[in-house]
């Protein structure tokens, strides 16, 4: 089975253009409309059969222009396995612009989505790249330094000491404008409130301070 099959179709995005006849960047399966994987004529080292079935498709432009690295890198995120952290139904800004997998791949300086933003702490550890340090609220020092999360792997998770067993924790994390995070809209300490029991709940809220 192949791992990643990236498309690149001709012309913008519908989430860019708003045009109904456009494909709307995504991650999908062919098994979801035809009911099984692609099979190719290729054969495997073991002289297995090859097969595609999860893919993404992106734009070739963005407004108009060759697109940015942006959407080609969220849509890479749902191909390993991350989940949209925009509001789907557009009732809020879910985090907005402060991870890849929201809003943040239209970060950029010169052009949208030329330095997509990177992604949060929690998506870094869903994905096993990211086993930070666990302090509780009993364990709180006057101070504590993070560096830059461009320039270091400075994380930390933060538990409520009287209710720390209910999978609702805190991910802190210092970003600053600098990097693949220059396009970011502020500077400073990002907390990310995590309750795992709403997790696929599709819910998913930015408060800004």
């Amino acid at each position: 089975m192949v791992d990643q099959f990236a498309t690149i179709h001709q012309g913008g995005g519908q989430e860019v253009t708003d045009q109904t006849e456009d494909i709307w960047s995504h991650r999908w399966y062919l098994s979801a409309g035809t009911g099984s994987a692609y099979v190719t004529d290729d054969s495997s080292p073991d002289c297995a059969t090859i097969e595609v079935n999860g893919y993404t498709i992106q734009p070739e432009t963005f407004y108009g222009q060759i697109a940015t690295i942006g959407v080609y890198a969220h849509e890479f995120g749902h191909g390993l396995g991350l989940p949209d952290l925009y509001d789907t139904d557009y009732s809020s800004e879910g985090i907005g612009n402060w991870g890849l997998m929201g809003s943040g791949s239209y970060g950029g300086v010169n052009r949208s989505g030329d330095a997509p933003n990177h992604m949060t702490a929690w998506t870094k550890a869903y994905l096993g790249w990211l086993d930070p340090p666990t302090v509780t609220t009993g364990e709180l020092r006057d101070s504590i330094s993070l560096n830059n999360v461009s320039q270091s792997n400075d994380y930390l998770k933060l538990l409520n000491e009287s209710n720390n067993t209910n999978g609702e924790y805190f991910y802190v994390e210092n970003r600053q404008q600098v990097g693949f995070d220059k396009g970011l809209p502020g500077e400073g300490l990002l907390v990310t409130h995590i309750n795992e029991s709403r997790l696929g709940g599709r819910l998913c809220v930015l408060e800004q301070l």
